[in-house]
């Protein structure tokens, strides 16, 4: 009887012994690691940037109704943000207060099919078109506003619930100026072609390169590769109109992409930062076991954590800091590393590290280093269908593969194609003579 009582009393007896000496482990959290110490420098010293220049709060408020003042609205849904987070009680952050404007809803019935489809203003007749154009000349006319705004400061959301900018109606503005480049292509008007395309892409390289969180940053990627597909059919355009597609290319095709457009340094840092903000209010919220939960918090070291989530984030983000021709073995070897480093496990911030490799884990950020470092293949394919359309192959040496050095196929005798990092069909990118 007293072996089976010692057996039985003996992995409790283990167990407690371990449950000991992690607790005694834990007595300390870490201090901030240098790279942590960065990223917060490099979210807190960032330069002031006023209203009135800063293209944020004009696009927080591009949603506001017919009429209204994009600007305002943005300030006072800043300012309605402000006193819901600080005030008393829990406050319905997904739902500011004012009224808004709705492609999906508020379109005109006869252009609705142009909210359904991003692609539908392609193919429709020009009086249709044009006709669309008109109607949303107000809007138009605000995403054009919002294209002179020389920054982007958004900082750090606070809250989980808090309203993002309403991009899907920033891009609804997208639409409306490829909408009116169309129709100016068509009739050979080479300069106004140029213009347009200009100011769109000028805004969206303005994005890329001061975004504050990722999620911006992987929307103006999108919105730039957008840009080039949607340029190419305009270009097409001009060019069946008699005038050469050279006459509406813009200059900003022709600059590669700079250094600040490329890295993610600082949108990894406001991803830490944000990340840090959801993690404590995860654990202030009370919402856990309250059996478990007691258990494991004395083994929970949240600078450890920081530190860890800092580390993985800055070496993520390092192969965009690499000439492009060295970043797919640079991509592939974070990936790798990255990869051993997530085996094995230890007592110390023994809450922290679970929670790190299974309740939080890292999203595929490789795709997203592939996808921003795609777009100088994506400009340089674009460039490329414009000369050959003219007839020009001599001014073509420097448009061939950014990570291989080789020619840009010329599918069929008529499709320039890139194949960039981004896995699948994401990654394949064709543009039309």
């Amino acid at each position: 009887m007293k072996r089976l009582v010692w057996f039985l009393s003996l992995p409790l007896a283990l167990l407690l012994g371990a449950y000991g000496v992690a607790l005694i482990i834990n007595l300390e959290d870490a201090e901030p690691s240098p790279i942590a110490e960065r990223m917060r420098t490099l979210i807190a010293q960032q330069p002031e940037v006023k209203d009135a220049e800063n293209a944020y709060v004009f696009a927080l408020g591009f949603d506001g109704g017919k009429g209204a003042s994009a600007l305002e609205w943005g300030r006072k849904k800043l300012e309605w943000l402000e006193a819901a987070i600080e005030g008393p009680g829990e406050a319905e952050l997904s739902d500011p207060p004012g009224s808004t404007w709705s492609a999906s809803r508020d379109r005109a019935s006869r252009f609705r099919q142009f909210a359904a489809s991003p692609d539908a203003f392609l193919s429709t007749d020009d009086v249709l078109l044009a006709d669309w154009v008109a109607d949303e000349s107000w809007l138009l006319e605000r995403y054009l506003e919002l294209t002179e705004f020389p920054h982007w400061r958004s900082g750090i959301p606070r809250n989980a619930a808090e309203p993002f900018v309403p991009f899907s109606d920033v891009m609804e503005g997208q639409k409306l100026l490829m909408g009116k480049a169309l129709l100016a292509a068509a009739e050979g008007e080479g300069e106004s072609v140029k213009a347009l395309l200009e100011r769109d892409l000028r805004f969206w390289r303005l994005l890329l390169a001061e975004s504050d969180l990722l999620i911006a940053k992987m929307i103006a990627s999108a919105a730039v590769q957008r840009h080039f597909e949607l340029g190419n059919q305009v270009l097409r355009r001009l060019s069946e109109s008699g005038e050469s597609s050279a006459a509406g290319v813009p200059g900003s095709w022709r600059a590669p992409l700079t250094p600040e457009e490329r890295s993610l340094e600082k949108v990894m840092a406001g991803e830490w930062l944000y990340g840090n903000r959801i993690l404590r209010d995860i654990i202030e919220s009370g919402e856990h076991d309250p059996i478990l939960w007691p258990l494991m918090k004395p083994l929970f070291q949240p600078q450890d954590l920081e530190n860890r989530r800092a580390e993985t984030l800055v070496q993520w983000g390092a192969p965009l800091e690499v000439p492009l021709d060295k970043l797919s073995a640079a991509l592939e070897s974070t990936r790798k590393e990255l990869s051993d480093k997530r085996t094995g496990l230890s007592l110390y911030n023994l809450s922290g590290r679970l929670l790190f490799e299974d309740g939080m884990p890292f999203p595929a950020y490789g795709e997203y280093v592939a996808r921003v470092a795609d777009l100088e293949g994506v400009r340089r394919a674009a460039v490329l269908a414009a000369r050959l359309r003219d007839g020009d192959s001599d001014n073509t040496a420097e448009l061939v593969n950014p990570y291989t050095g080789d020619p840009l196929p010329l599918e069929n005798g008529s499709v320039v194609r890139f194949t960039g990092l981004t896995k699948g069909a994401r990654g394949q990118h064709d543009f039309p003579l």
